[in-house]
């Protein structure tokens, strides 16, 4: 009795990049001083990292958007959207998960 094994075909995506967003998150609301250390990435899927909701959001990359949202797994409310190299300050909602725009 000979068995076979399925065939699994790999593809690259070349068209994604391996951040599609990088955003640091600061406890004050302009960016300044030391970020905490929660850095979020974004890879073309939803994100959960919960951030709390004050403090703001330093967003890096040209065409870079991010969206946080309310709800687990981007469901909810959208509370803040950025985009482009900015500072975005959180609404004083917490955030529990982030997608692009």
């Amino acid at each position: 009795m000979r068995f076979s094994l399925p065939v699994l075909a790999l593809t690259a995506a070349s068209s994604v990049s391996a951040a599609d967003f990088y955003a640091s998150y600061f406890p004050t609301n302009d960016c300044s001083g030391n970020s905490d250390g929660v850095n979020i990435f974004h890879d073309g899927t939803c994100v959960n990292k919960a951030v709390a909701g004050s403090g703001s959001i330093a967003l890096r990359g040209e065409s870079a958007s991010i969206a946080g949202w309310t709800g687990a797994d981007c469901t909810g409310s959208i509370v803040i959207r950025a985009s482009g190299n900015t500072c975005a300050p959180l609404t004083g909602t917490a955030v529990v998960s982030w997608s692009t725009v």
